[in-house]
């Protein structure tokens, strides 16, 4: 993917880096981003990951090529039996930019 995306190309990475020390998949996430950020006209990278580290303009260098979208999941109670709704129905999802710190 990275030798071979170009601007056309839409790039889904999901838990880069699991099964790695913690310290080690940041540290190849980070890296990733850097080089696909610095690109011309970098590819669309979708990034589904728990490494908010990456989010840390320190550690990833923020540039126009980016932005980062944080995703919370809200869901509500089941009025019959205090569960979670199984059903579905009581999610709710929200999408946030992540402000520049």
């Amino acid at each position: 993917m990275v030798n071979n995306a170009t601007e056309r190309s839409l790039c889904i990475v999901d838990e880069f880096g699991k099964g790695t020390k913690t310290s080690d998949g940041v540290g190849l996430l980070g890296g990733f981003l850097k080089f696909m950020s610095s690109m011309n006209i970098p590819p669309k990278i979708f990034v589904a990951t728990h490494y908010t580290d990456v989010t840390d303009p320190a550690f990833v260098p923020r540039n126009a090529n980016m932005q980062y979208i944080t995703m919370s999941v809200h869901t509500a109670a089941d009025k019959t039996n205090n569960d979670l709704a199984a059903s579905g129905e009581g999610l709710r999802y929200r999408l946030t930019p992540l402000q520049a710190l």
